[in-house]
């Protein structure tokens, strides 16, 4: 029983820790055009015209993406979790935390290159902890 509870606690230890590099890796991101100033509905018209993809790298009319989900308890606001999507990455990603569910070989963008390094992303129950 001893044990049973030592591999329990080792490998809580590891979805914080998984969770935690995540989120700094995210934080130290940097992103080759400006990142969304935030997130409003209906506001940063102008911004969105010509920027690029972080998931297909394609320039074209984006959207505000939250690289964390909201629903996975990534903050709505905090720049390093905002980046420019298009709208089949977006809305395909949908609340997934990895790559948006594409033909990989369109998948070119920034943050698709990032997320193929960094490895095995934390699932939305280790974020979720990581957020309270």
């Amino acid at each position: 029983m001893k044990l049973i509870l030592e591999n329990w606690r080792e490998y809580l230890h590891e979805e914080e820790e998984r969770a935690a590099l995540f989120v700094n890796m995210l934080k130290n991101l940097k992103s080759p055009q400006e990142r969304p100033s935030g997130f409003k509905k209906g506001s940063l018209k102008r911004e969105k015209i010509g920027k690029i993809c972080c998931w297909c790298g394609e320039q074209t009319f984006v959207g505000v993406e939250h690289i964390i989900p909201r629903s996975s308890g990534g903050p709505p606001i905090e720049e390093w979790n905002l980046a420019w999507a298009c709208y089949p990455c977006n809305h395909t990603r949908g609340s997934l935390i990895n790559i948006p569910p594409r033909d990989p070989e369109i998948l070119n963008g920034w943050l698709t290159q990032h997320f193929r390094e960094f490895g095995a992303v934390p699932t939305t129950d280790e974020l979720r902890s990581y957020f309270k």
